[in-house]
């Protein structure tokens, strides 16, 4: 009979196996647990390793928190890391590691074990036309088999992602076939990015305050909690080189000067017309050109209304993409509402798919994803996505082991 053990180990000790495993993510990181410990309200989380006998089987991250003031709860997202295909069928593995789980919870006081892995359960095109439904059922009987109550799976994005749109890039060869894979519309919108001469830079340690800054505007537009500055400091500082901060930017200056050369050109193609005999199809002409002048005069006229303060350089986007073993993953950031048209967040996803391709990643991770009813008018955060092609997945959901009957009644009572 084999021998479950949990042992305790640093993030530098867990940063040395948390590769090893078929399933990784970032959330289930040495790097992440020090971006944890390392806030300005440190959180209370713990690098855990996973023995049977002698070898390491598995680990997790797990995260301490209050639940109703008095009770802890332990939450452990997106994990843990486990070779879940390999043991998927092993009975006694399942058994004797979730029996070692929950006594070594046990020992810390826990009331309430809660445990969300990273596998899908079900995955729908971009049509929402379901591809694959009810994966990984050995996983939900097993954990169930140890008296784990299946929480349901959802589409909540808070407080952490159980559904998220993922694009596949295995299979694909070159940038020419990846941006086929792309809606056409949005193949238009990375072309048409071109004219305006889009630069994309990535910011170093000490200018994250200038994604943070957009980062907020956007959270506030959109009603949701703003992290703290440090978060995103302690994400570059432990994730290095992993942590892309990019911002897109555009010489506002020089595009302007363009939008001018061109009204300059109307100008002059109306007074070459105007020069000529005046036959009812040159009238015509004239007053398409004038009318065309006039539209393009008013975009003008708007277009220097949106930059208010002058600057020559501009910031439309910023985005933090974190980069996995398999993945690369679209995790936070936002635009300028007023320079949205601009496609900055466009631009900066096409560079980073292209990095995951060149890189041989498994997939582009769009992330949390909502608004998914709002395609249907081909607008929110779920169509913006699926314009990039890939599949709307649903993680398989929690699994929860209560030990304290007085929280399970307060949960009940709470709803």
């Amino acid at each position: 009979m084999s021998n479950f053990y949990i042992k305790e180990a640093s993030p530098e000790e867990f940063f040395q196996v948390e590769n090893d495993f078929e399933v990784v993510n970032f959330l289930q990181s040495g790097e992440f647990c020090q971006v944890q410990l390392n806030r300005d309200v440190p959180r209370n989380n713990q690098c855990l390793l996973f023995y049977r006998d002698s070898q390491i089987v598995g680990g997790c991250v797990v995260h301490y928190q209050r639940r109703y003031k008095f009770f802890l709860e332990a939450v452990i997202n997106h994990g843990p890391l486990i070779n879940y295909a390999e043991n998927s069928k092993d009975s006694n593995f399942w058994s004797g590691l979730l029996s070692a789980l929950k006594e070594y919870f046990k020992s810390k006081n826990v009331a309430n074990l809660v445990i969300a892995p990273y596998l899908s359960y079900r995955k729908r095109n971009e049509s929402l036309e379901i591809v694959v439904d009810e994966e990984n059922p050995e996983i939900i009987q097993a954990f169930q088999s140890s008296h784990f109550k299946h929480l349901g799976v959802t589409n909540d994005i808070i407080p952490v992602a159980n559904q998220m749109f993922i694009k596949s890039i295995e299979g694909i060869s070159t940038e020419d076939e990846l941006f086929e894979t792309i809606d056409a519309k949005t193949r238009r919108s990375i072309n048409k990015n071109l004219e305006y001469n889009i630069r994309i830079q990535e910011l170093g340690l000490e200018e994250i305050d200038k994604f943070y800054e957009i980062e907020t505007a956007t959270c506030i537009r959109k009603g949701f909690d703003i992290q703290e500055f440090s978060y995103f400091y302690n994400m570059k500082k432990y994730f290095g080189d992993k942590a892309h901060f990019l911002l897109a930017t555009m010489d506002f200056d020089e595009y302007t000067s363009r939008l001018k050369c061109r009204l300059e050109d109307f100008d002059k193609e109306i007074e070459k017309y105007e020069a000529m005999e005046q036959r009812a199809k040159i009238q015509r002409k004239v007053k398409t050109l004038k009318s065309d002048r006039n539209d393009f005069f008013n975009k003008l006229n708007r277009t220097l209304a949106l930059n208010d303060t002058g600057e020559q350089i501009i910031p439309l986007s910023a985005i933090l993409c974190i980069e996995t073993r398999d993945e690369i993953i679209y995790f936070a950031g936002g635009s300028y509402e007023k320079f949205m048209r601009f496609g900055g967040t466009t631009s900066i996803i096409w560079l980073m798919l292209k990095k995951a391709l060149k890189d041989k990643k498994k997939a582009f991770n769009f992330y949390g994803t909502m608004e998914v009813d709002d395609a249907k008018s081909s607008i929110g955060n779920f169509y913006f996505k699926s314009q990039f092609g890939g599949q709307l997945v649903n993680l398989i959901g929690r699994f929860q082991f209560t030990y304290s009957p007085l929280f399970k009644l307060i949960a009940k009572v709470k709803g």
